[in-house]
């Protein structure tokens, strides 16, 4: 039986970024479809052979994806190849890389059917036209650490920077809040939760202060602040949970942490023109306060304060936090000009 075949139609600039997507999606099907890749007229060379070459790649290909970026939307190849297949019945599906957005596009691109890749969402929406067009079933498999690998194969450097290098780190306090008791020994029932999980640690300085991995606490006289790596969020969040459990009663279900970025990065702080752009978006403003609701989570952009710096605030639910509900709202707000490099 044969293979269900796909071709990849992309720049040659874009070749490295692509190849690894091919090979996550063999991984993902177990290497029971195919994937060809044509480059920009390398591995299909211009010329009077061009046709009868591609008419032999696309003998058995039911299904095109022809990936657009700023490298191969100046190319006519993509035209010629997108066109030649179209007209012989292949399903054509453009998708936007490297910040293109398909919607922009003029014709005959446009009409097509496509969508844009700008989170691991994007990655698996290949998966269900695969499934859609094929019969078939595989799992929706990308994850946000799939899309950021991706990316440090893109082509433009402002997506490694915005992607990689964008969160300065993410952190909590833990103070005390009316109807809730807190704990006196808060700091010290920490270190009794720890000891209870068989959590390693260090205590030093003054004030108190405790390390693991990837995550910093510190005690002052009035709260509790939890400094956190962002490549460990998604295990240390789990433990955070533990913390707020332990200090809190009775038990607390919703939370809040900051997200503070680099200098590099500019948020959009002016509250009218946020909410306008974010209601134009289809993002309403929360009844409860000045919090706008994304998916699992609530959050707010704060401007800089004496006592805190500029920053995202998310506000999630303990029990049903999704990280990669906190990556796809960064890449949401950076793909509509809410956050930006500077």
């Amino acid at each position: 039986m044969n293979k269900p075949t796909i071709f990849f139609s992309h720049s040659a600039k874009d070749k490295k970024l692509l190849s690894a997507l091919r090979n996550n999606l063999l991984n993902i099907t177990s290497n029971t479809i195919q994937i060809f890749q044509s480059s920009d007229g390398e591995s299909i060379p211009f010329g009077n052979n061009w046709i009868h070459k591609i008419e032999e790649n696309l003998r058995d290909t039911k299904l095109m994806f022809v990936f657009v970026s700023p490298n191969s939307i100046k190319s006519n190849w993509l035209y010629f190849e997108s066109g030649f297949s179209y007209s012989k019945g292949v399903k054509v599906v453009p998708v936007g890389i490297e910040g293109i957005d398909i919607g922009q596009i003029g014709p005959p691109i446009n009409l097509l059917q496509g969508f844009n890749i700008n989170s691991h969402e994007g990655l698996n929406n290949i998966i269900t036209v695969i499934n859609r067009e094929f019969n078939s079933t595989y799992k929706l498999s990308f994850k946000h650490n799939d899309y950021q690998q991706l990316l440090k194969l893109s082509s433009n450097p402002l997506n490694n920077k915005l992607q990689n290098d964008h969160i300065d780190f993410i952190y909590t306090r833990f103070t005390k809040i009316v109807d809730y008791d807190f704990s006196e020994s808060a700091f010290e029932d920490i270190l009794t939760l720890f000891e209870k999980k068989r959590i390693r640690h260090t205590v030093s300085g003054h004030p108190k202060e405790i390390y693991l991995k990837g995550m910093h606490i510190t005690k002052t006289s009035e709260s509790i602040t939890v400094r956190v790596d962002e490549l460990t969020l998604e295990d240390n969040i789990k433990i955070i949970r533990e913390i707020l459990k332990e200090i809190y009663n009775p038990q607390i279900k919703r939370y809040w942490f900051g997200v503070k970025f680099f200098d590099n990065i500019e948020l959009l702080t002016t509250n009218f023109k946020l909410s306008s752009r974010l209601d134009n978006l289809g993002i309403k403003m929360s009844k409860e306060g000045p919090f706008y609701k994304f998916k699992s989570i609530q959050f707010a952009i704060d401007k800089k304060s004496n006592s805190e710096p500029e920053r995202l605030r998310i506000i999630f639910n303990i029990f049903r936090f999704k990280i990669n509900d906190l990556y796809d709202l960064i890449a949401f707000l950076y793909e509509n000009n809410i956050m930006k490099v500077i």
